[in-house]
């Protein structure tokens, strides 16, 4: 029923997030039509004939033509930049209690509209110059009081650390955004020339700033490119789950330092903003017999999994060439509740390797060219995998890639360097509230 309803509501989002996206292309379609429009209504029989009369009359059209460019570059990074926030702001709402839920996305539909009024206006101005200079600024000055709501929205009722990667780019924006306004504001000063007048102050003004925004929009597209053009990170019933708690599965417990594997992966899961739970936690079990202990165990482990919100998986191989079984099921257990489930393994080996370096008889190729078979005649899988296909195949919905590092074999059950790097991995690819941007890399190129 649960796993229904989370389906339900999926499907949900997912239908208002393509509807907003196809409103926004309808608006931006209204944009470009009137640029297209107004570029047409100069009438010219060629291209040639076009060049002539840039070349001719080469101060003024010129110009035009730039006016025309800027405002293109801004419209493209307007619509890919509301496209990528209204995706990220619902799914940040999504994790917050119905008071908080639809304010990241009504809000930003409602800027959009009124940023659209003004491209839009823009466009007709284009080649006219009167209103084009104070519209352009105008852009920016709405775009500045919209990335100021949503950064208190975010740090003070979602609270999200200034550092997340949910926040990063909101800053990033903001940052472009003053930095142009500033610009505006400057050469206003340093001119005295009113924001009003600048259409008709002299060439040089307006060539200084159309060069300083299409410079500004170029390195915007450039610094933040992986953001405008990367696809939803979340899979469908993904943003249904405020990814905090992950559950840590595998053959560690039974090590004889298990106590201090489990709190070493918990503080690995802190430091990278996230609650690992490992399934011991030094409580005695329950029970008179080993089955009635084991049963407890088995029951208690079900019951904590229940109340994670993820899994990961050690799938270094365990007795044998494949993994634990008993992480195996809590696999399937997780995956049967649609849960992330992500994996790693202290072998890099892929499984069909793994098999035939352990069978001592070594595999025999069956007649057809079907592949290789055991000593009990069976066949071998070889799929270049990690493990057993429904394993890999449950875990690749949620990552393209099962982490693996070569441990040495004294430390092969205790390395935690594949493990960090999947928590990096969810941390940063599937936990945007929790995910964070560490200082040093602040000011690099994030995307």
């Amino acid at each position: 029923m649960r796993a229904d309803k989370t389906s339900d509501l999926a499907v949900r989002h997912a239908s208002v997030g393509q509807a907003w996206n196809t409103v926004l292309g309808i608006l931006l379609s209204f944009i470009l039509l009137e640029l297209l429009t107004q570029f047409l209504k100069i009438e010219y029989g060629s291209v040639y004939e076009l060049w002539l009369h840039l070349h001719i009359f080469k101060s003024e059209n010129w110009i035009r033509l730039a006016q025309f460019v800027v405002l293109l570059l801004l419209t493209l990074r307007f619509f890919s930049g509301a496209y990528r926030f209204h995706n990220e702001a619902a799914v940040l709402d999504s994790h917050k209690a119905s008071k908080d839920k639809t304010f990241g996305s009504v809000f930003s539909i409602l800027m959009s509209f009124l940023m659209f009024s003004l491209f839009f206006l823009g466009a007709r101005e284009v080649f006219s110059s009167d209103k084009y200079y104070f519209i352009v600024f105008l852009i920016h000055a709405v775009d500045l009081v919209w990335f100021i709501v949503i950064y208190f929205y975010m740090t003070r009722v979602l609270k999200l650390n200034i550092y997340s990667s949910a926040v990063y780019p909101v800053v990033a924006f903001m940052a472009f955004t003053v930095v142009t306004i500033l610009f505006f504001v400057g050469l206003v000063v340093s001119s005295n020339v009113d924001i009003f007048e600048l259409a008709e102050s002299d060439e040089t003004a307006k060539i200084v700033v159309l060069t300083f925004l299409a410079l500004i929009s170029f390195f915007d597209l450039w610094w933040m490119y992986g953001f405008y053009a990367r696809p939803r990170r979340f899979h469908k019933y993904f943003s249904q789950f405020d990814i905090k708690k992950i559950y840590l599965a595998g053959p560690d417990v039974f090590l004889s330092d298990q106590q201090q594997i489990g709190q070493n992966k918990c503080e690995i899961c802190e430091k990278h903003g996230l609650e690992g739970v490992f399934p011991i936690d030094g409580t005695p079990s329950k029970g008179d017999t080993p089955k009635e202990i084991a049963f407890y165990i088995s029951a208690k482990n079900e019951a904590t999994m229940s109340e994670c919100d993820a899994a990961i998986a050690n799938m270094t191989p365990f007795r044998g060439p494949s993994m634990d079984v008993g992480t195996a099921y809590e696999i399937g257990f997780m995956s049967a509740l649609e849960k992330p489930v992500f994996g790693y393994s202290n072998s890099s080996e892929d499984y069909f390797t793994r098999v035939k370096g352990f069978s001592t008889e070594g595999l025999v190729e069956r007649d057809g060219d079907e592949g290789f078979e055991d000593n009990n005649g069976l066949l071998v899988e070889n799929f270049d995998l990690n493990d057993n296909l429904m394993i890999d195949g449950s875990l690749q919905k949620w990552s393209p890639e099962i982490q693996t590092y070569n441990a040495d074999a004294e430390n092969r059950y205790r390395d935690l360097s594949a493990f960090e790097e999947c928590v990096k991995q969810v941390a940063s690819n599937y936990s945007s509230v929790n995910a964070a941007i560490p200082f040093s890399q602040f000011f690099k190129r994030p995307y």
